[in-house]
């Protein structure tokens, strides 16, 4: 069941347009870290390359979650990474912004940074966005943090992955979230299965469909991959 989990969302990765921003909602009971492997492994089979942006040292505690049950987590440490904030040297770190840099200075050396990967098209995941949102909520500045995303919406040289903790994130910030979204992707974990649901599509007959496998079964499934390419290395 776990591989043909894998397989499906596989396919249905290849279906996402370029320009697109993604949105996948999740509370901190949910297994986020077994689906940041299955996308890696993705990219890493069709060679796209990715660019992680690291708010705060969420990659380095993925990295961990995923290392303490036995999956692989080279994936990971060999994705370009740009630090916002955080202490953690997690990842092939390009550099790194202070999230309390002043909005339009970190968003060009942002931006600046991204040039460092010559590639004409890359995935950009941003994980621990919550806390962003969060703290330019406080600060005042949401609109205009929002503001330089929709700015940079429909790039067509990538397509933008954010990772949002909807235990964390305020609400308000949320609701602008999956208005910029073309898609949005609800996770669940229930009775031992994680529960990915379409909330948001360009296709709207994809609304409300849901896919779905044993949290345990997918991550027996990616350990086991780690233990058979060992055992490859090893004969």
């Amino acid at each position: 069941m776990a591989q043909q989990f894998e397989e499906v969302v596989f396919e249905y990765l290849k279906s996402i347009k370029p320009g697109e921003d993604i949105l996948v909602e999740f509370t901190s009971n949910e297994p986020i870290h077994l689906l940041l492997d299955v996308l890696l492994k993705y990219l890493h089979r069709e060679n796209i390359p990715v660019i992680i942006i690291d708010v705060l040292d969420h990659l380095n505690m993925f990295k961990a979650q995923l290392g303490v049950v036995g999956i692989d987590t080279a994936l990971l440490e060999n994705a370009y990474v740009v630090k916002i904030g955080g202490l953690s040297k997690t990842g092939n770190v390009m550099g790194e912004i202070p999230p309390t840099e002043e909005l339009p200075i970190g968003v060009k050396k942002l931006h600046e940074l991204f040039k460092k990967v010559p590639e004409d098209f890359v995935f950009r995941v941003t994980l621990g966005l919550d806390k962003l949102l969060r703290y330019y909520e406080k600060e005042g500045s949401l609109e205009a943090f929002m503001g330089h995303l929709r700015k940079d919406s429909g790039e067509s040289g990538r397509i933008r992955v954010f990772a949002v903790n909807r235990d964390i994130a305020p609400e308000e910030a949320l609701s602008e979230m999956r208005e910029l979204a073309s898609r949005v992707f609800d996770v669940e974990l229930e009775e031992g299965r994680i529960k990915l649901t379409i909330v948001k599509s360009p296709n709207f007959a994809e609304y409300g469909e849901k896919l779905t496998v044993f949290a345990a079964g997918l991550q027996g499934h990616l350990r086991d991959q780690r233990e058979v390419s060992d055992n490859l290395i090893l004969t």
